[in-house]
């Protein structure tokens, strides 16, 4: 039974109901056309759809911060799917202890940070736009605290002297936040955040408190939604309030989603520019071709119809979106991108859009990549066709390139000859190198004059070619501190320069102006610059900056190194005489001690076969065979179809006089998620281990090539199967060619691997 109504709820009925009466009978009695009416009914229809499912995240999350999770997931089992499970990350509920009873006093921290440091600021700032009356009148964090859904630590492939930590991080909470500006209030309410957040503290000192730094930043864009309040309520528009979001999403990307790290020195020993300058692992440049078979949205009278399709492509926290093509379900973009990586777990994503004038775009399908997963499959390179989720039909052909970093300036004309293969690509043109700029500070920059003020407010502004980067002002000093650094594609060297300019945020005056030769680095020690002074033009004679320039050069061609990939999952493949020629062994124990940079990866490709194939030399002479038959390494035959992966195939070695009996097969994953888990050969491990097959006559002998991996985020195995050899013919009819399919079958329960026939 429903709450029983109150005199005060009958009033308020009738009261509504006697309004919206009055306003039909009042815009007919005027003549207004009833479309108007209709427009107002349409908009608070989808502004009460919207604040009924933005209140049901809100109500879900704080039950889930305040009562027992075991509990509140079986309650809800019923209404989840079957595929969903928990990340496979340690539960640390003592941690959310602490921060409950932490949080009253965490409540208090930020009171006195938004009073004392905060508005203070905001105030100065808005004073260039001649806004004042700037004030906090509510700063509340509410009663929820942040809940901690689970941790990672990381203790194989990271170097010695930092501690890496991956932390779900989980806000629904009930906090009331409001402003007060030139007499008018706003404010955010019911404030939810989740993403997952990493800790790197390093590097590690022998001085207390024996960590010279640490750095947090969100592997992905996290997940944001709020309310706003009074004024705010005007905003509540379907159009306006994403704007809003996504406004507000992008300048949290902008100072914690990497690149972009909160970084916290605790050693004067520890210069700062190690912290604030990491070098990417890599760069990942995406080649988005074509897309076959995209759903009609666009449907006609006659049933028939088509999109007008576009693409939106994510590499970390950068955006880039292709062309629109009208009318149109097999559009070719022939688009180019360029992302750096500064994590395996970074995601590259692809969302297909059908562009609508008179409505919201709508999707056509997805496709999520873990770039970590891929670039350790592959051999530098991947060329497929990928079918696009949540859609129906549709499918998108990628070309990605896994990009290495160098010093070696050699390697610069190959990358040149590269890029000048890509000329015909829209969108970004392909780059040949990687500059890194640290901006330290600035001193003795000049005074205003006939300004209200004497001190200026310092921003820089770096342009390279169409990139640019403005760091945030500082107020009131000649003598300002950024400590913030920025990644520039080079497209060329000849026509390319940095440009640095030094301008006050309130007065938009200059304060002074570098041009420097991005060339000029490629004969420095080590192509890079370290806490130099570069004098400013047009400026105080002693007026100069303090920056760090790194370039490095793009190198293809190679798998990502070593030290980027997870710890490796311990297992074990045996594979018995009869399987060696299939997957051929390594000639030499894998070193876990050798250098990341002597380590080259096999592309992740598993020659299955379907039959046992002939005996090496040595067992068959331990069988007592007087004549061995022939038989072919199937490096040569079985190797991968891309062109990069059949130049750098390494030959296989022969076979030692005792024969392997037994070769790892063993799991990579990754450092930062372990989402996926390409195969790859190993020689150290136990656990797995494969059946031989039934034996064959050596005439009715043949082969399959695929490709497995397993991805352990959506428990998903892909298997991709390349081709086949050496297949059977009929015994009736031995002239006609068959008509070969493959079927893939998983055995769940059993300890046999899946079957291919």
């Amino acid at each position: 039974m429903g709450r029983k109504q109150t005199m005060w709820d009958v009033m308020w009925d009738f009261a509504k109901s006697g309004t919206l009466c009055l306003s039909v009978y009042m815009m007919g009695y005027f003549g207004y056309s009833p479309a108007w009416l209709l427009a107002i009914l349409i908009v608070k229809v989808m502004v009460d759809k919207r604040k009924a499912e933005r209140q049901f995240r809100i109500e879900f999350n704080k039950m889930l911060a305040t009562s027992d999770e075991k509990e509140l997931v079986l309650s809800c089992l019923k209404d989840l799917p079957a595929w969903v499970f928990f990340a496979d990350m340690e539960r640390a509920e003592w941690l959310n202890v602490v921060l409950k009873r932490l949080w009253p006093y965490v409540n208090l921290y930020a009171q006195d940070l938004l009073l004392e440091s905060i508005e203070p600021a905001v105030q100065e700032t808005l004073k260039a736009y001649s806004i004042s009356g700037f004030k906090f009148t509510k700063t509340r964090l509410g009663n929820v605290p942040v809940r901690i859904g689970g941790v990672k630590c990381y203790s194989k492939l990271v170097g010695r002297d930092e501690i890496v930590m991956d932390m779900e991080i989980m806000y629904g909470g009930d906090c009331d936040i409001e402003v007060l500006v030139s007499g008018v209030r706003m404010g955010v309410a019911d404030l939810q955040l989740r993403g997952t957040l990493r800790l790197v503290c390093k590097p590690l000192i022998k001085q207390i408190p024996l960590v010279g730094g640490v750095q947090a930043y969100f592997l992905n864009p996290p997940q944001l939604d709020f309310n706003l309040t009074n004024i705010g309520n005007a905003f509540e528009i379907p159009g306006l309030d994403s704007l809003i979001r996504t406004t507000v999403l992008e300048q949290i990307c902008a100072y914690v989603v990497i690149p972009n790290k909160y970084v916290m020195s605790l050693s004067p020993d520890v210069p700062v520019v190690r912290l604030k300058l990491p070098e990417p692992m890599g760069v990942l440049r995406v080649q988005l071709l074509e897309a076959k078979e995209l759903e009609k949205k666009d449907i006609g009278i006659l049933g028939t119809g088509k999109s007008d399709p576009y693409a939106i492509i994510t590499i970390g926290a950068t955006q880039y979106k292709t062309q629109m093509i009208l009318n149109t379900v097999s559009p070719k973009w022939d688009y180019l991108c360029e992302g750096p990586v500064y994590s395996t777990h970074t995601l590259l994503g692809i969302r297909v859009m059908d562009h609508d004038d008179t409505g919201k775009d709508e999707d056509l399908g997805k496709v999520n990549f873990d770039i970590g997963s891929l670039a350790s499959t592959l051999d530098g390179r991947q060329d497929i066709w990928v079918p696009l989720e949540s859609a129906k039909t549709g499918r998108v052909h990628l070309r990605m390139d896994w990009l290495n970093l160098s010093d070696d300036r050699v390697l610069l004309e190959a990358q040149r000859k590269e890029v000048a293969s890509l000329i015909g690509m829209k969108g970004e043109r392909a780059s040949v190198a990687l500059l890194l700029v640290y901006l330290d500070s600035a001193r003795n920059l000049p005074e205003l004059s006939g300004a209200a003020s004497a001190f200026p407010n310092p921003e820089v502004r770096m342009t390279l070619g169409n990139q640019s980067f403005t760091s945030s002002p500082a107020y009131k000093t000649c003598n300002p501190v950024w400590e913030s650094s920025h990644t520039f594609f080079i497209k060329s060297f000849e026509t390319q320069d940095l440009n640095i300019n030094v301008f006050d945020a309130k007065w938009n005056k200059s304060l002074g102006k570098i041009d420097y030769s991005i060339g000029l680095l490629l004969d420095q020690p080590g192509m890079e610059l370290y806490q130099t002074t570069f004098h400013l033009k047009s400026s105080s004679p002693d007026a100069a900056l303090v920056m760090t320039l790194r370039l490095r050069i793009l190198t293809g061609g190679s798998t990502m190194p070593k030290e980027m990939l997870e710890e490796e999952d311990e297992g074990v493949v045996e594979i018995t005489d009869e399987d060696k020629e299939a997957v051929p062994p390594p000639s030499s124990p894998v070193k876990k001690e050798e250098p990341p940079e002597s380590k080259t990866q096999e592309p992740q490709t598993v020659a299955a076969p379907s039959a046992p194939v002939q005996q090496t030399a040595p067992a068959r002479a331990a069988a007592g065979e007087s004549k061995p038959a022939p038989s072919t390494p199937p490096s040569s035959k079985m190797a991968p179809s891309s062109p990069s992966s059949n130049k750098k195939a390494p030959a296989t070695p022969p076979p030692s006089k005792k024969g392997v009996e037994k070769y790892a097969l063993s799991t990579a994953t990754k450092i930062l998620a372990a989402q996926t888990a390409p195969l790859t050969t190993d020689t150290e491990g136990e656990g797995l281990r494969l059946r031989p097959t039934a034996s064959k006559k050596a005439g009715d002998r043949g082969q399959i090539q695929a490709t497995l991996s397993y991805s352990s985020d959506k428990q998903k195995l892909t298997v991709v199967v390349h081709r086949c050899r050496n297949l059977p013919m009929e015994p009736d009819d031995p002239d006609e060619l068959p008509d070969p399919y493959v079927k893939c079958y998983l055995n769940p329960g059993e300890r046999a691997v899946p079957r291919m026939g």
